[in-house]
Formats: structure tokens, C-alpha cells, sequence
């Protein structure tokens, strides 16, 4: 990890030993994902949006709270999930965010915002993979699962 990564005081990166980068496992599944990011978004009464960033084998490097709501939505830039990726090296990320209400059905703003994000990593050349929505119990809803995502 750069000194960079580490000295930006305005971003909480969060790498620690006995976190998802110790995994150092690959994600290729919204399973995997959800796996991964349950403990982190599970019992929140807010939404919270996560970042995973990824390396080029597409496993964890760190991730990053890019965003918390309120009840039933969350608000973040492009930017601000890109510019976090960016300083984390990140060859791809994957966005995640849970829905305390339980139910994972997308908003029509998770379904904009998706559109907007993805699009904004296209165009500095790092991949959005998918966007999780968590629900409870074990539901959830993948973007590029359901065809949502380019």
C-alpha cells in the first residue's frame, strides 16, 4: 500500500489484518459479496453505501464507507467513489449498500445512481462489476445479476 493511501486524512480507507483484505480472496459472486460485506452493513438503521476496491485478479485490497443516509436512501457523487478507488490502486470496484427496511428491491434511485456510477468508471477505465443491494436474512439484490449493469 502507498504512503499516499495511507496519509489522506479527509478518506477513511480501511485496510486492517482482520478485515476483508486479510481474506484476499477473489469476488466473483453477488454471494461473495454479500458475504463479504454482511458484518459490515448488517443492523444499520441508515443506509450505508460500501466500496469494495478491488485488484486485477479481482480480489479485495480495502474498502471504503463512501456514503450514509438516512431510512430509505443514500446520496453519494461518482466522484467521491472514484476518487477513493483511485487513490486505493483499484483496478475494479464493487458498490454495495444496504436497505434497513429488509426488503432489497432497487429504487428507481438505486437504479439511477447505479447508471451514473458505472458510467463514470467506464470512463476513467475502472470496472464497476456490480452493485449488491442488502436486504435481511440473507436477501439481496445484484445489478449484474438481474441485467441491470452493462
Amino acid at each position: 500500500m502507498s504512503d499516499a493511501y495511507r496519509k489522506i486524512p479527509e478518506v477513511e480507507l480501511r485496510v486492517r489484518a482482520s478485515d476483508v483484505r486479510a481474506q484476499r480472496r477473489a469476488i466473483r459472486t453477488p454471494l461473495e459479496v454479500v458475504s463479504t460485506l454482511r458484518e459490515i452493513l448488517d443492523g444499520w438503521d441508515q443506509e450505508r453505501l460500501v466500496v469494495l476496491h478491488l485488484d486485477a485478479r479481482h480480489r479485495v485490497i480495502g474498502w471504503h464507507e463512501a456514503a450514509r443516509g438516512g431510512g430509505n436512501v443514500v446520496h453519494v457523487a461518482p466522484r467521491e467513489i472514484l476518487r477513493t478507488a483511485l487513490i486505493a490502486g483499484a483496478m475494479a470496484i464493487v458498490i454495495s449498500h444496504n436497505h434497513p427496511s429488509g426488503d432489497p428491491t432497487p429504487s428507481a434511485d438505486d437504479l439511477d445512481l447505479t447508471r451514473r456510477i458505472s458510467a463514470a468508471c467506464e470512463t476513467v477505465g475502472v470496472p464497476m462489476l456490480d452493485h449488491v443491494v442488502l436486504g435481511e436474512a440473507g436477501e439481496f439484490y445484484s445489478f449484474a445479476s438481474a441485467g441491470a449493469l452493462k
